[in-house]
């Protein structure tokens, strides 16, 4: 029995070398997958967290949205609201400022079409509103009307350094009276000098 025993032990040794080298071959397997597994998932966790920080960086603006206006005319505003009235006011003062202008602007040129000394040095199409330059064609008698149109209160009227002549600014703080005034100042010069 001593010899069987021996070859029992010999192969029970040789069972558990093999069953240790399986199992140390099992471990070395199970741990390159463990270790593949972990490789996989931070890989996985940093494209996730890049690609969030990329979507955070580059997200599109989101429209800030109002109640009732979710597209094109889908409400129809309202007539009395505040704003609205507040608008058509603005936009009434306007057209009502332009026509005043106009007006004014009407009066002075008109006045200078028809002098005989007074005259426009814009052509019709290119008149402004605002600045009407004029001459009399000469320089001292343009020097004259300033200095007369000064003393009559009407001041200001002498024109660019370097066109010469005058020119009446008729923006919309001048009342039409103004205008008025500078229109019968120069219709009595006209007639003084003529």
């Amino acid at each position: 029995m001593a010899q069987s025993d021996k070859k029992e032990e010999k192969e029970k040794e040789r069972e558990s070398q093999k069953a240790k080298s399986a199992l140390e071959k099992e471990k070395k397997q199970g741990g390159k997958a463990v270790e593949k597994l972990k490789f996989y998932g931070v890989v996985a966790f940093l494209s996730l967290l890049c690609a969030g920080f990329i979507w955070f960086i580059f997200k599109p603006d989101a429209p800030e949205t109002v109640e009732g206006m979710a597209g094109i005319n889908t409400t129809i505003p309202d007539a009395i609201a505040p704003e609205t009235m507040a608008d058509k006011q603005k936009a009434y003062e306007l057209e009502e400022m332009k026509k005043r202008n106009e007006e004014k602007a009407k009066i002075l040129y008109d006045f200078l079409d028809s002098s005989k000394l007074f005259h426009g040095t814009v052509v019709p199409k290119d008149r402004s509103l605002m600045n009407v330059p004029f001459v009399t064609g000469d320089k001292e008698m343009d020097a004259k009307f300033v200095a007369e149109a000064a003393k009559a209160g009407l001041v200001n009227l002498k024109g660019h350094r370097t066109v010469g002549g005058m020119r009446a600014s008729i923006y919309n703080a001048m009342p039409k009276a103004g205008v008025e005034a500078l229109v019968a100042f120069m219709k009595k010069f006209e007639e003084e000098n003529a």
